[in-house]
């Protein structure tokens, strides 16, 4: 809840899923997504999926951030991810007739971080009020 509360974008089925992500976004996808050459994983931002990700062969995603899935991830060519990801389940990577690449990068996290986390945490807890008031 909390995090759905944080998100610019909360999506329910894939066909639903923004692209590209728009830069600096949180998206929370509760749902399984295949991206695909018609869909490409594109952007900049925080993509959260309660369920299986697929990056599907000839798909050309190209993506900066964070992609936390809570499932299986596959990634096939070509396909580049810079930032970090983080997968609950099992992660296969594919790249047969060209690159798949994976970049951990703390300098595009650090980013996120200071135009998502501070604004997006205080704004989204809320404080009972004191009896007094």
């Amino acid at each position: 809840d909390d995090l759905d509360a944080m998100a610019d974008y909360v999506v329910t089925t894939a066909i639903d899923f923004p692209n590209p992500v728009p830069i600096d976004t949180v998206v929370v996808c509760h749902t399984g997504v295949t991206f695909s050459a018609a869909q490409p994983l594109k952007g900049t931002g925080v993509v959260v999926v309660t369920g299986d990700v697929t990056i599907g062969q000839g798909s050309y995603s190209s993506f900066s951030g964070l992609l936390y899935v809570q499932g299986d991830l596959t990634m096939r060519e070509p396909c580049e991810i810079q930032g970090a990801v983080i997968a609950t389940g099992s992660v296969t990577v594919q790249g047969n007739l060209d690159y798949v690449t994976i970049q951990y990068d703390d300098s595009i996290l650090q980013h996120l971080r200071q135009e998502l986390g501070t604004y997006r945490l205080s704004s989204a807890v809320s404080r009972p009020l004191s009896k007094d008031r």
